[in-house]
């Protein structure tokens, strides 16, 4: 089961990737190529604009019932953790909210084997 929790978060995190790029070369990389300059501010503007976007996926990616990409790819669902029932859409954003600490979640759910959002959702990731 670990491992395919591994693997649906590299899939989300190659997606994350290619969501935070995307935009990213399309704000800034290309019109520098191009020889326009862009004021330092509209670049930090820019960046912050590519990070967001990346990060609501980040955010509402298990918002479909059958779960983030990732999840879906792995046969995995977010399930209520007393009921063993699909866990509810606030349940399922709530846990995810948790990514703002980034490597912090990461570290937590290596030492406890349960991410921070899914204790404090009270949520389980389980084979469907």
């Amino acid at each position: 089961m670990n491992v395919k929790r591994f693997l649906a978060f590299i899939i989300d995190f190659v997606i994350t990737a290619i969501i935070n790029n995307i935009p990213f070369w399309i704000l800034i990389m290309i019109p520098l190529l191009r020889g326009h300059r862009l004021p330092s501010s509209s670049i930090i503007l820019r960046a912050m604009l590519s990070t967001l976007i990346a990060f609501l996926y980040l955010l509402l990616r298990d918002l479909p019932k059958n779960g983030s990409l990732g999840k879906m790819v792995m046969k995995l669902k977010v399930v209520d953790a007393k009921t063993k029932e699909h866990a509810s859409i606030g349940k399922r954003l709530l846990r995810n909210v948790t990514w703002l600490l980034s490597w912090i979640e990461i570290i937590v759910y290596i030492a406890a084997k349960k991410r921070i959002g899914d204790m404090l959702a009270k949520t389980d990731v389980i084979e469907k």
